[in-house]
């Protein structure tokens, strides 16, 4: 007998509506509005914050975004992101749908 296939949807990665962020200089700036913390970003987890507006976005479409953006190769990059989101769900500044 064959295992059932997984059919299940990748998660999408969404900004939390808790947070407001701006740019200043070459950072971009996240304010959570109920913890009332300030978080700096550098410019890949700028671009992977972008790319987690509005839908949000898969693991599979932020590394791509990534590499496409940064010299860098998908295996690194995806095991960044994923530390990286994984910061973000510590400080509850980002959301899965």
């Amino acid at each position: 007998m064959t295992e059932p296939e997984d059919h299940a949807v990748p998660a999408r990665y969404v900004q939390t509506t808790r947070c407001v962020s701006t740019e200043v200089g070459a950072e971009t700036v996240l304010l959570h509005l109920d913890e009332g913390m300030y978080f700096g970003l550098d410019a890949v987890g700028a671009v992977i914050w972008e790319a987690m507006a509005g839908e949000g976005a898969t693991l599979d479409a932020l590394t791509t975004e990534v590499c496409g953006t940064f010299e860098v190769e998908p295996m690194v990059a995806e095991r960044d992101i994923r530390d990286f989101l994984d910061k973000l769900a510590a400080h509850k500044l980002l959301e899965t749908s």
